[in-house]
């Protein structure tokens, strides 16, 4: 028997391959992606170039609207990976909740990986069972903290203390964005509005409990969370439902955030304005490292965590 096989020429690869897309990007974003800290550079004289060029589109733009996403944007997070704060969380929780009740054998004898790992499950679990919304899925943290407990054989009683240390635990590890705070605090002084936009599996009352933690005087008229509706914004379906809810149409809004997906080409897309607000390069290897040396440190200890272990 004779079998053919068909290799595609360099020539027609060529051809089938799209064209990579570039970027270029303005000196403004640029200064932010350079820098070693955000904190530190918006915290500084030297990001007053920043605020000019935000300023500047906002006026000439005739924006009515300004959207942040909320974490690493609004509220900036250290160099902790995530797969890092869920541990670091469920060692917090852990202490707490023997401190609560110090009578638990079942408390005492869990540890913190066991804790992180019944956390992970419920992460799966919420995003692969959640009912769909236009096609679109998202988690729930309720359901988290649920599936969490079961595992573990806890009351049902200690969900809402879940809930809320998860609260302390975030708020602990975030800071408000000096120079977008400065911003929208004038710019609702000028009668704009500022609305925060996150895809989240913690709720908007939830957010609201941790940017009130890290904000003394937070500066927002409106919070969405994809927690809440499902349809987020890297689907590109939320940009709609918040302009019907606002009365304003897209090319009113200028949105903020640091996923190039969900807050530049989506909303863009949905016809708002957008503005990029990377995480630095400096950053993004700190929190690089951070992984490695945890998926090091879990693999010393036998657990796999490369499946689910993220930046």
């Amino acid at each position: 028997m004779v079998m053919n096989y068909h290799f595609a020429s360099t020539c027609e690869l060529e051809e089938e391959l799209p064209e990579p897309e570039i970027h270029k990007f303005s000196s403004v974003v640029r200064q932010l992606l350079s820098c070693d800290s955000r904190l530190d550079f918006l915290s500084s004289e030297e990001s007053r170039g920043v605020e000019e060029g935000i300023w500047s589109i906002l006026e000439q733009e005739q924006i009515e609207v300004l959207s942040f996403d909320v974490f690493d944007t609004y509220l900036l997070r250290n160099d902790k990976p995530e797969a890092m704060r869920f541990l670091e969380m469920s060692e917090y929780i852990l202490e707490q909740l023997r401190q609560s009740y110090p009578r638990s054998n079942n408390l005492q004898s869990l540890t913190a990986e066991d804790f992180c790992l019944a956390r992970v499950l419920g992460m799966q679990a919420t995003y692969r069972t959640r009912p769909l919304v236009q096609g679109c899925g998202e988690g729930l943290i309720e359901e988290v903290v649920a599936m969490q407990r079961n595992l573990l054989g806890l009351p049902e009683e200690v969900d809402a203390q879940l809930l809320e240390l998860e609260v302390e635990y975030e708020a602990a590890n975030l800071a408000v964005n000096p120079l977008l705070q400065r911003i929208a605090q004038k710019f609702r002084g000028e009668g704009g509005k500022v609305i925060l936009v996150s895809d989240m599996y913690l709720g908007a009352d939830l957010i609201g409990k941790i940017v009130a933690k890290v904000v003394s005087q937070p500066a927002y008229d409106h919070l969405y969370s994809s927690a809440d509706h499902v349809i987020s914004k890297r689907s590109g379906k939320i940009f709609s439902m918040v302009e019907e809810e606002l009365g304003v149409e897209g090319g009113g809004i200028l949105h903020m955030g640091d996923s190039w997906l969900g807050d530049v080409r989506k909303p863009r897309s949905a016809g708002w304005k957008a503005f990029y607000f990377p995480i630095s390069e400096s950053e993004k290897r700190r929190r690089l490292r951070a992984l490695e040396e945890f998926i090091h440190s879990m693999d010393v200890k036998g657990i796999e965590t490369r499946p689910w272990a993220k930046v």
